[in-house]
């Protein structure tokens, strides 16, 4: 019976040690590190820097948002009552609930879904909260649109193909909606010229030039901006000098710690 009673303990210790790396991902969510460390996402920080699989990393950051919302939820995973999987399930249909959650419904869900599969969590949780099902739809690709989406896939780096499809299809809406006009660019301005646009992009070769302090550069090629070096509110001027090519998530980094030493 040593073996079982061995198994048991090892069990135990693999629930504490999942609960311990959510713990240590929250506190890495909370103080940047992966965008301090050159990662433009804490997917990619999973992916790049702790090996996880993409649907790993997945998992872990649909369990840790909604462990970060429900202190319910992580004394939960904390006690090994709910698994990664069924965490992840719960977090995602709560997205798309139409009302907020409250706490006595969590307890009812909790209850019904212990020692339940993660096909029954769904269940219990859509009808609970009376989330209808998602739609979906399958669509069979040829060997020439294949290889199409295999070469726009090179402009955006190591993604899925939802990620690839989800960026094309708000891109062709974003392009489509109407847009302003500008007639007129006042002389002191945050307005890029065209051309200045173009040649930081090319320069950039289409990438995020944030470099952590290990020269680690950020690979994101995806919701790319321009944002002046030297910042605009301090006379930074609109020429290539002082304009770099940044993710979004980098960019906002850069803010918030510029507002955190300005002072």
């Amino acid at each position: 019976m040593s073996l079982l009673k061995n198994l048991k303990e090892a069990r135990s210790k693999e629930r504490a040690a999942t609960y311990l790396v959510l713990k240590y991902l929250s506190q890495v969510k909370n103080t940047k590190l992966h965008l301090k460390l050159g990662y433009s996402s804490l997917y990619k920080f999973l992916i790049k820097e702790l090996n996880y699989s993409e649907g790993e990393a997945v998992t872990r950051i649909s369990a840790l948002k909604l462990m970060m919302k429900q202190p319910l939820i992580e004394s939960k995973i904390k006690d090994g009552e709910i698994n990664l999987s069924k965490a992840a399930k719960l977090s995602n249909l709560i997205e798309k609930a139409k009302t907020e959650v409250k706490k006595k419904d969590l307890l009812i869900i909790c209850d019904q879904i212990k020692n339940k599969s993660v096909r029954h969590t769904e269940d219990v949780v859509r009808r609970h909260l009376q989330i209808e099902r998602a739609k979906f739809k399958n669509i069979i690709l040829n060997e020439s649109q294949v290889q199409k989406l295999d070469k726009v896939r090179k402009l955006y780096g190591d993604i899925s193909d939802n990620e690839l499809i989800e960026i094309l299809l708000s891109e062709k809406l974003h392009n489509s909606a109407p847009k302003n006009k500008i007639k007129t660019v006042a002389r002191v301005s945050r307005y890029i010229p065209k051309k200045v646009r173009h040649a930081a992009f090319t320069k950039a070769q289409h990438q995020c030039q944030f470099v952590s302090r290990s020269g680690r550069r950020c690979c994101e090629k995806r919701f790319l901006e321009l944002d002046h070096v030297k910042p605009f509110s301090r006379n930074g001027l609109n020429n290539l000098q002082n304009i770099q090519v940044l993710c979004s998530n980098h960019n906002k980094f850069k803010g918030s710690e510029f507002l955190n030493t300005e002072h």
